[in-house]
């Protein structure tokens, strides 16, 4: 996560050892500008940069050598963002990427009677979502899934309010079962013995105003007569702008055709 474009706070600090290097979520490959220039040991829980991301930037890659004594982990999924929005309205679509990548190389295939896979999975609404390869395989071609491989969802909708989310992955050896968790097989990963959603990401879809009723003084009138129209505006988001930032307008019609409109 980046807290301003000269510095990054690492997901999880507790497995870095040294850093190597800070590339761009657009740069899978590693093989752009590194932003992190100098390597050096990891340990104020803060990396800092030689040079300033791209404005707007909000997430990163992070290069590292794994901290003396930490286990590498036999199936590995790390998440990144695609768009640096962290809020969306009804009817967006939004695709989710993940990188897979097993140390031993094993694919998220069917291996020893287990179906492998790579899930993203919403807590709140019970459902989940299997990921496929962002590049799909040329034939007569191999992947090396030693190396980040990325899966990607088709674009959805989601439906209005804030969920939290996490990843799931399966090489065929090892399934996460909570809550007998291989942690391993989870990203966000579950740290202590509290909720296990603590450290899920959010994503929020904001929901559309309702006008929840309307009413007009006095109901008849003459020509010359003054009108007052009011309505009951209601955010389920709770905004506390005033007037709300999305305009509320009166549209008077005569005979199915619109003829005024003004903002209350």
């Amino acid at each position: 996560m980046s807290d301003s474009l000269l510095e990054l706070t690492p997901d999880s600090a507790d497995t870095i050892g040294s850093i190597l290097g800070v590339y761009l979520t657009t740069d899978p490959t590693l093989a752009g500008t590194n932003y992190y220039a100098v390597t050096g040991t990891f340990e104020d829980g803060k990396v800092q940069l030689a040079q300033a991301l791209p404005s707007g930037t909000k997430t990163a890659y992070i290069k590292y050598v794994v901290k003396t004594g930490v286990t590498q982990p036999p199936v590995y999924v790390k998440y990144f963002n695609t768009t640096n929005q962290a809020s969306f309205k009804a009817g967006d679509t939004v695709t989710f990427r993940v990188n897979y990548k097993d140390p031993d190389g094993d694919s998220p295939n069917y291996h020893d009677s287990v179906q492998g896979y790579v899930k993203l999975v919403f807590n709140d609404i019970s459902e989940s979502r299997k990921l496929k390869l962002l590049t799909p395989i040329a034939p007569g071609t191999t992947v090396n899934y030693k190396s980040n491989v990325l899966f990607t969802t088709d674009p959805m909708s989601l439906p209005e309010g804030t969920h939290k989310y996490h990843y799931e992955a399966s090489d065929g050896y090892y399934i996460y079962t909570p809550p007998n968790t291989n942690l391993s097989c989870r990203w966000p990963q579950v740290t202590g013995l509290g909720d296990p959603t603590a450290n899920d990401y959010t994503i929020k879809v904001n929901y559309r105003p309702v006008i929840l009723a309307g009413r007009v003084s006095p109901a008849n009138g003459k020509v010359g007569t003054p009108f007052v129209f009011a309505a009951t505006y209601q955010d389920k988001d709770g905004t506390t702008a005033s007037p709300p930032k999305e305009s509320v307008y009166v549209r008077i019609s005569k005979e199915g055709a619109s003829w005024e409109r003004s903002r209350l």
